[in-house]
């Protein structure tokens, strides 16, 4: 059994935005990203910035809009999008994933990428 210490903290704690970017294109075919910023995610986000034409990376006033506008592209194009949030929005999200992604109701794909926030004994903040 590997102990969390014997991995460094910077490959247990982040992730490769490119290596990350490039898997969730080939195994999901996300081409789609959208959400609120988060200082754990930030070099994720900034890699999307850079990468992905502003038209296919939108950055939402809050976490339940995201969702909607994931199940929006979802509708229009076929293919589910990507949504990053920080885990203190995820009450914003309850309503519109219910409705829009609960399978026995609309179903609508997608990934939820949420950075961990307050971890005891992490420096965390901006």
């Amino acid at each position: 059994m590997i102990e969390v210490l014997d991995i460094p903290q910077l490959v247990r704690d982040f992730l490769d935005p490119a290596e990350f970017y490039q898997q969730i294109k080939t195994i999901c075919d996300i081409n789609f990203f959208c959400g609120v910023s988060d200082s754990l995610l930030k070099n994720f986000c900034a890699y999307v910035t850079k990468n992905v034409p502003s038209s296919h990376h939108i950055i939402t006033v809050n976490e339940g809009s995201a969702i909607g506008l994931a199940c929006s592209s979802y509708m229009v194009t076929g293919q589910p999008s990507l949504v990053y949030l920080q885990n203190s929005g995820l009450g914003n999200i309850v309503n519109p994933i219910i409705f829009l992604a609960t399978p026995n109701i609309y179903g609508l794909p997608m990934l939820l990428l949420i950075g961990w926030r307050g971890e005891p004994g992490k420096p965390d903040e901006p």
